[in-house]
């Protein structure tokens, strides 16, 4: 494949760090999101309020260089690269707890209109299972008369990062994963990833695979946490300390308690187990211990209110003249991310109170 150019589509906590590093292993990228204002800064090159280290100075460098633009025209983005990586919000209907295709599909709308013989198309949002394989590539191939896997390549990549070294963690912590739609597919989008990370890829059989890779890593996440608030609300009602037995009992090598907390927040955690769920019921199978642990890991708020209120009324204090002051608006620890964090439900149920 000649002048290969990628366009990444969605600027957000995913999508610059993907961009910077395709940059950082030297291809050109055009960068294309629908938020105008957003568009306008980068093409300022007004970087210094990208709080992922390292991404700022490789935009700076590939703009200076002519290897970086950005774009709101998707349609430019899509007809002048071949290589479309997706990185755009795939988030959840917290009533229904249902996926919210839209933005997914207005991005596939968006790389449909431009698609060529041979581009490569990769996923990266995390979405449920049979995705890539089903909505993605019915949707690709309607829109561009094109066939998945024979005339363009389709896969699923999931990002593996963490908020706030998030390119680091692309380029050097953990090894791509990679499935496609089928073995040409697969193969293509693992030689281009081989040329991106340092810890290589493992290719898993298809992108359905790939797709569950990443849902049961967040699951297994939120079961633990979850598992780690009941035994310290165990330990708090026996009368133990629940970080002394922690620390204790992870001398061991196969134990890995977890620590225990107010919730569960961002945009991964809390949201992998009810895709795992919705197409565990689509396919007629029903998991009771990841939903337990979500309803465990929601109900924690109200339990860290609860736990504040005991203490108030023992120490006869006036709940209509008590101020509280909630110390950290983030999902975690020293981001500035404050999706889906728990902290928004605490302050929720302190009001209440009122």
């Amino acid at each position: 494949m000649d002048a290969q150019r990628v366009a990444v589509y969605g600027l957000g906590r995913v999508g610059m760090p993907l961009a910077a590093a395709w940059l950082k292993a030297g291809f050109n990228v055009v960068g294309y999101d629908v938020n105008e204002r957003l568009i306008r800064d980068l093409c300022s090159l007004r970087f210094e309020w990208i709080d992922e280290p390292g991404v700022a100075s490789i935009f700076r460098e590939a703009s200076q260089r002519g290897k970086l633009s950005f774009t709101v025209d998707g349609k430019r983005a899509s007809s002048s690269s071949n290589i479309h990586i997706v990185a755009v919000p795939t988030p959840m209907d917290w009533g229904s707890k249902k996926f919210v295709s839209e933005p997914l599909l207005s991005s596939l709308n968006t790389i449909g209109s431009g698609l060529k013989k041979g581009d490569v198309v990769i996923l990266e949002s995390s979405v449920p299972p049979g995705t890539t394989c089903g909505v993605v590539k019915r949707r690709l191939e309607e829109l561009s008369g094109l066939a998945a896997d024979t005339d363009f390549y389709l896969g699923f990549s999931p990002e593996r990062i963490l908020v706030g070294r998030a390119l680091e963690d692309l380029l050097k912590r953990y090894p791509k994963i990679v499935g496609g739609v089928g073995p040409q597919s697969t193969k293509i989008i693992s030689d281009l990833y081989s040329r991106v990370v340092e810890k290589g890829v493992i290719v898993v059989r298809d992108s359905t695979t790939a797709e569950v890779v990443k849902l049961f890593e967040g699951v297994y996440r939120d079961v633990n946490i979850a598992l780690a608030n009941e035994l310290a609300l165990y330990s708090q009602s026996v009368g133990v300390d629940y970080y002394e037995v922690r620390e204790a009992a992870n001398s061991q090598p196969y134990s890995h308690l977890h620590l225990p907390g107010p919730g569960v927040g961002g945009m991964c955690i809390p949201v992998y187990p009810y895709f795992v769920l919705e197409f565990g019921v689509a396919k007629g199978f029903e998991s009771k211990l990841i939903l337990l642990a979500r309803q465990i890991n929601e109900s924690m708020p109200h339990v860290v209110v609860n736990m504040l209120m005991r203490e108030v009324l023992s120490h006869s204090l006036d709940t209509r003249t008590l101020r509280v002051t909630v110390l950290g608006a983030s999902f975690r620890g020293n981001v500035s991310d404050t999706r889906n964090s728990p902290t928004h439900m605490v302050v929720s149920e302190l009001k209440r109170l009122e």
